[in-house]
Parts: structure tokens; sequence; C-alpha cells
């Protein structure tokens, strides 16, 4: 995913590889539910990566389910001038 691509600005200057730790929950529509990221000072980033995305509800008994997570996030520098 590119950050411009899709309106997304990085909370500091990024020159290097980042990894994002989220928490969150995927409701049973499939949407993330930002919980908190680590490091703390990129969390608005990961909320916002998380809202954008699509997610694949997990199923309990033939039904869609909120279900919580913890995943990473890589974000790779790019130096595209």
């Amino acid at each position: 995913m590119n950050s411009e691509d899709h309106g997304l600005k990085l909370d500091s200057d990024l020159n290097e590889t980042l990894n994002l730790e989220v928490s969150l929950i995927v409701n049973s529509n499939g949407q993330g539910e930002f919980i908190s990221a680590t490091p703390e000072s990129h969390s608005k980033l990961a909320g916002e990566i998380i809202q954008k995305l699509q997610f694949e509800p997990t199923y309990s008994d033939c039904k869609p389910v909120a279900h919580f997570y913890n995943l990473t996030i890589t974000i790779v520098y790019s130096n595209n001038e």
C-alpha cells in the first residue's frame, strides 16, 4: 500500500523501514476498529491504515463475529524523488 496513494501522512519523517505492532478488532462486517499501536508516535498513521483496509471477518457457528487481532504492519521507505 502506498501511503501517498491513500492520502496518508506519516507522523514523522520516515527514512527506514517501520514496523508497527497494531491491536485491532475486526467486526462482523470485516471493518477494522483500531485499538493501539507501537510505537505510539505512529498511532494516528496505524489507525488511518486500519480504517482503510477491508478484512475477512471471523466466523463462529457459521456467523460472522467480531474478533481481536494483533498484527504487524511494515512500512518500507521508498525514495521516489
